[in-house]
């Protein structure tokens, strides 16, 4: 016989402790790691130590001269040295810069420099020289595919948080959050100022005209107001390797608080100049923050570089804008021997946004799941075709296994219930997707959303993501 453990007990415990203080004053606050991303390994550089970034195409060169914010009159030695081997690239060392030749496959080297002064102190660096491949127009992405940092065959770095809980009423399944952490989820530890970089690869606008840049951004979302100085930024590289401001929002004003819902996500677009009209144009998204946790967010979606028609802000693409729900219910997660057949769900639910201006019709929606290799449920729904038809904009669809007078959810049930075992662990991988044959270009990524289902040691009602934290300011009574 199974014991059940009723969660709410649990709950109602946890809130009766934090109401034992007359005087409570709880408060939202950021969390100070991410931690999805705590168990990614990265290069570690050492505390402190600031981190520059030079790119260049695969098989490239580039030289490094340190400049006059690390240089002064009173600098007395350079020294530049080997700090991660082994190297993908050639450098060749100078009496005061550095050469560097890539060859071989796609890297980061990275040479460590330090500059004394003629007192005898010292300032450490690392100088990162990253390669990436060089790409054709057009350039899209709607982060929906490439989970939790951005598709290595269009980015350079790692430094945003690719998700897909963090944003408010999102144009499509996934963005990428400006969360002031670094790759593995914790703050940068620095003072105020620029966070976390997006940093496109090389895009050859050689011999190109009426180029257009367009994108969608939203501060906030779910989590902590970014302050009006903590501003989203974009610039663009010119011909000559420098950097270009060209676009930058401020945060939100002083009276917008953190309890009111963000703005919606807007969007932004432009022609991109003659002058970074080159072969090796590249693009960067930058945020400021306080560096000091996941606060002050900033998400940006549909990132796109093309023609006039690719980079409307109206255009031909049906997306799913959530992930599904869970096949429990209400749980998210819940431990093998707890579970019986009445907690499967029978409904799956899920919210699509048509990005036209028009209505789109969405083909042969389809939910599948699946326990490893094995199939327990594939149902393509066959609703009248106008079901289908989407006008612009969000659209829930409540989708009924049993629909038109099917046994699908009764087979669900004695499915899952025929191979759960007690003091086991599993992960159910549920599948909701459908075709269109005539979306723009890059956008049938949208079209499929999957969820896992977890059982395991321990229940949860949530998506599994971390917003924010809640401290009691209050004295204690």
């Amino acid at each position: 016989m199974k014991t059940r453990f009723n969660p709410v007990y649990f709950v109602i415990f946890v809130i009766s402790c934090l109401s034992g203080s007359l005087h409570a004053q709880l408060q939202e606050i950021g969390l100070r790691v991410n931690p999805a991303l705590q168990q990614t390994k990265e290069h570690k550089r050492a505390d402190e130590v600031p981190l520059i970034k030079l790119y260049l195409p695969m098989g490239g060169s580039v030289i490094f001269c340190p400049d006059e914010e690390l240089v002064d009159q009173n600098t007395d030695t350079i020294i530049f040295s080997t700090c991660q081997e082994p190297y993908q690239g050639i450098f060749e060392i100078g009496s005061f810069c550095i050469s560097y030749q890539h060859t071989g496959n796609r890297s980061t080297d990275i040479i460590c420099l330090e500059v004394c002064d003629s007192n005898g102190g010292c300032k450490q660096y690392e100088i990162a020289f990253v390669s990436g491949p060089v790409l054709n127009l057009p350039f899209v992405d709607d982060f929906s595919t490439h989970f939790p940092y951005p598709d290595s065959a269009r980015w350079l770095d790692r430094d945003v948080f690719v998700n897909t809980t963090l944003a408010e009423r999102p144009l499509t399944v996934g963005v990428a959050t400006f969360d002031g952490l670094d790759p593995v989820g914790s703050p940068y530890g620095e003072k105020a100022g620029f966070s976390d970089n997006l940093t496109s690869a090389f895009i050859d606008l050689s011999g190109q005209t009426e180029v257009y840049f367009s994108f969608f951004a939203q501060p906030k979302g779910v989590g902590i107001n970014p302050r009006a100085r903590d501003s989203l930024v974009v610039d663009f590289r010119s011909i000559q390797g420098e950097w270009v401001r060209v676009w930058q929002k401020e945060g939100l004003p002083k009276d917008v608080s953190n309890n009111d819902p963000a703005p919606d996500f807007a969007f932004n677009r432009w022609i991109i100049a003659d002058s970074f009209m080159h072969e090796s144009f590249q693009f960067r998204f930058r945020n400021k923050s306080k560096n000091e946790g996941l606060q002050e967010l900033w998400h940006v979606d549909y990132i796109r570089v093309g023609g006039e028609e690719l980079t409307r802000e109206t255009f031909r693409d049906i997306a799913f804008r959530y992930l599904p729900t869970t096949i429990l219910e209400p749980y998210s997660s819940m431990p093998a021997h707890q579970f019986e057949i009445k907690e499967v769900r029978r409904n799956i639910i899920s919210q699509l946004n048509n990005l036209d201006q028009f209505d789109l019709t969405m083909n042969d929606p389809t939910f599948t799941i699946n326990l490893g290799n094995q199939t327990l449920l594939r149902r393509t729904f066959i609703e009248p075709v106008q079901a289908w038809l989407l006008p612009q904009g969000g659209t829930s669809f409540d989708f009924d296994m049993n629909d038109q007078g099917s046994t699908n959810y009764e087979q669900l049930q004695s499915g899952l219930f025929g191979v759960i075992q007690p003091g086991e662990q599993y992960s159910v991988l549920s599948t909701l997707n459908f075709t269109r044959a005539d979306e723009i270009l890059g956008a049938t990524s949208n079209n499929l959303v999957q969820r896992t289902t977890r059982f395991a040691n321990y229940y949860s009602y949530d998506d599994g993501t971390a917003e924010s934290a809640i401290i009691d300011r209050g004295a204690p009574g």
